[in-house]
């Protein structure tokens, strides 16, 4: 049965206004979003905020995910406006929540991340940071679940040219990784990639070059993994380059190429 199926068969089981018509539009904005058809996602995102509001009210906690969802599906769409005022009403609904409660942890940071990829830091570091405090202090410094935040700090760090932080961040992203996944672990590559560009910023071509080895590594050979293995090519053979390895610097780009089969990059 499709999502859209499942929609129509709640739809026809329970009556208008029950809570229970959520799941399934949940399902398919998300369905939505994944394929790229973000106007829809929003549509349907917004039409289960609705059947939430009426069915729990304005600021009931059982509203987070729906507008999780709207916000991701609003920021896709364009309207970058609604998302942030979306997410605005995230963050106030979980104030009250308890410190220990893991839905807290996870709302603040997801709403943070929305305002650093906005460009606003000033708004956005503050949510991710209590977040890592938060995941910290109910599952300790060694979880999974706070790499993402801790790598969104860490690109704050670097697009502010503070690289010192930015490495001691991602060290700790990659050492949590590792102990978890172990160090050929494919979720390790966007950590490594990244802690190589840091590296190449701060003028250390040796250091980065062994990190673009190492994030090849990790996802050669991974299905969908093309996009990262160019982007590491590339990263590679501007390390070497600037390190004054020419010939091993213009075979990178070639096999960049080759496999991007995009001369523009040239």
């Amino acid at each position: 049965m499709c999502i859209r199926d499942r929609v129509k068969t709640v739809d026809e089981a329970v009556p208008k206004g029950d809570p229970r018509r959520l799941v399934p539009r949940l399902s398919l904005s998300r369905f939505h979003l994944e394929h790229g058809r973000p106007s829809e996602a929003t549509a349907v995102a917004r039409t289960a905020l609705g059947l939430g509001e009426a069915a729990f009210g304005p600021t009931d906690r059982r509203l987070l995910q729906v507008l999780l969802m709207v916000g991701r599906a609003e920021a896709s769409s364009g309207d970058v406006g609604g998302a942030d005022s979306t997410f605005e009403r995230v963050v106030r609904i979980a104030a009250p929540l308890d410190p220990r409660d893991p839905e807290l942890a996870f709302v603040l940071g997801a709403s943070g991340m929305h305002f650093v990829t906005r460009g606003r830091s000033e708004r956005g570091v503050p949510l991710v940071e209590k977040a890592v405090a938060l995941q910290e202090a109910r599952g300790g410094g060694d979880d999974p679940s706070i790499v993402p935040l801790i790598a969104t700090l860490a690109g704050v760090h670097q697009s502010a040219g503070r690289t010192r932080e930015a490495g001691v961040l991602l060290d700790r992203a990659i050492r949590i990784l590792e102990r978890t996944g172990g160090a050929d672990s494919p979720e390790l590559a966007r950590f490594v990639s990244q802690r190589a560009h840091v590296e190449l910023a701060t003028g250390d071509t040796e250091a980065a070059t062994v990190l673009f080895r190492r994030t090849i590594r990790l996802v050669e050979g991974r299905s969908g993994g093309e996009d990262s293995l160019v982007d590491a090519l590339i990263g590679l053979a501007e390390a070497l380059r600037l390190g004054a390895s020419l010939e091993d610097a213009r075979a990178a780009v070639e096999r960049a190429l080759a496999i991007a089969k995009r001369p523009d990059l040239a």
